[in-house]
């Protein structure tokens, strides 16, 4: 315990306050007791050191080994006909809209095209992507 306060102290006399710090932050933090202690497949708790390694060894394997999932597919009809389903394209106004509400300086999309490039295409440009 002296050594460390000495070796606080001759941190602070060469001017090294970040390791004085931290070795002070160390001593105030005092003892903390750990537990090696794990909960076991009936939530029984296990404390011995071969009990916990084959807890996990099993745990592991059972997320490792693929399992056979049954996947439902479901279908929801909402009774709606092709023309309902179908929606308006958006109008030049809207698409112009959520040009200029994006970020710039972002990475180019999947065609390499720069953002900053729709931005200041002009009407152009808009109208093309419009149509």
């Amino acid at each position: 315990m002296d050594n460390r306060i000495r070796d606080i102290e001759g941190n602070i006399n060469y001017k090294q306050i970040r390791n004085a710090h931290k070795e002070d932050g160390s001593l105030r933090a005092g003892f903390r007791p750990q537990t090696d202690l794990c909960s076991g497949t009936n939530n029984e708790i296990l404390s011995k050191e071969e009990e916990i390694k084959t807890r996990w060894k099993t745990y592991f394997q059972f997320l490792l080994t693929p399992q056979k999932r049954q996947i439902q597919a479901t279908y929801i009809n909402r009774g709606g006909t092709e023309e309902e389903l179908q929606e308006e394209p958006p109008d030049t106004q809207v698409i112009e809209m959520a040009i200029q509400s994006m970020y710039n300086n972002k990475t180019p999309s999947i065609d390499n095209t720069l953002l900053q490039l729709y931005k200041k295409g002009g009407g152009l440009l808009l109208y093309t992507l419009v149509d």
